[in-house]
């Protein structure tokens, strides 16, 4: 591992580190938690999130298998945090949010069905 690797680690960490105190720790409407369609979403994606977060720091720093793998569920878990914004709004009747949050979930989702499935190709032609 070069200063490089060391920088490039850093800085995603950091990034990650941000993204996940600032959105989703300072961004969770406490008022709602009761909201379980709202809650529920929003924790699991912050958790999927920082898993991910993590593994991709692994990936980069000990050249782990499975780098694309956590870039998806990275992708993954911000849509189940999108997820949980929509469905609050939806509660609040807030419907251009909850349109925009709608729509950027299923942006996501996506991006995420794509992911995985070239990642099955992948294994599929690697065995």
């Amino acid at each position: 591992m070069n200063q490089k690797d060391i920088i490039v680690i850093g800085v995603f960490l950091a990034t990650s580190i941000y993204i996940v105190w600032n959105v989703f720790f300072r961004g969770i409407n406490k008022v709602y938690l009761h909201y379980y369609k709202y809650s529920v979403p929003y924790i699991i994606g912050g958790i999927v999130i920082s898993i991910s977060a993590i593994g991709i720091v692994c990936d980069i720093a000990i050249d782990i298998t499975g780098g694309t793998f956590f870039f998806a569920s990275f992708v993954a878990g911000f849509a189940l945090f999108l997820l949980g914004e929509s469905n609050l709004a939806k509660y609040t009747n807030n419907e251009e949010k909850y349109s925009y949050f709608k729509s950027e979930t299923i942006r996501f989702v996506k991006y995420a069905v794509i992911l995985f499935i070239i990642i099955a190709i992948k294994m599929a032609r690697h065995y």
